[in-house]
């Protein structure tokens, strides 16, 4: 009969896409359990969508250079990086890169910690050193949709490097919070 159908389809669900990326997540993966090289999915990478988040490793930065961790594009994310002795760590929102520099890498096994705060404080702190800071446009608001890369930045960089020159030191003891 005129007016009934038979087996009706929403054609725009009442159901945010924000719940849905947020259904979409799996347990994260362990980080120190990759290795230079590791990609995984945006699925079970850190949750970084709006919200602070801290990275902190070891690197051995005698002669190192490349991409410690990357995760994002060129449409949004953040990587933490060498280039020419010297740390970087990148935010990227849209064609806005925003970048804190520090001074020149020691010799040897150093910690570095990176973070991205409230009101897009960026903070990076070599070996215990004056930390570099930067303001971003804000935090992340949206997870990146490319991989979690260790070591590497497959696809689109996140900012101007590289990216598929593997890093030439060690990294250790990997955590984003």
């Amino acid at each position: 009969p005129a007016g009934e159908v038979a087996n009706p389809v929403t054609l725009y669900p009442a159901e945010s896409k924000a719940k849905k990326s947020q259904a979409k997540r799996s347990k994260p993966v362990a980080l120190n359990t990759l290795k230079i090289g590791d990609s995984i999915s945006p699925a079970t990478a850190p949750d970084v969508e709006k919200k602070p988040f801290s990275i902190q490793c070891e690197v051995d930065a005698k002669g190192a250079s490349g991409v410690i961790v990357s995760h994002g594009g060129s449409a949004i994310g953040y990587a933490l990086y060498v280039k020419e002795q010297r740390a970087v760590f990148a935010i990227r929102h849209g064609k806005e890169i925003t970048r804190a520099t520090s001074g020149p890498l020691p010799e040897g096994k150093v910690k570095i910690e990176a973070s991205l705060g409230e009101g897009g404080a960026m903070s990076l702190q070599v070996g215990g050193s004056e930390p570099a800071t930067a303001k971003a446009p804000g935090l992340l608001g949206k997870q990146p949709s490319e991989d979690f890369d260790l070591g590497f930045d497959a696809k689109n960089t996140v900012d101007d490097y590289d990216g598929m020159h593997k890093f030439t030191g060690s990294i250790l003891n990997l955590v984003i919070e």
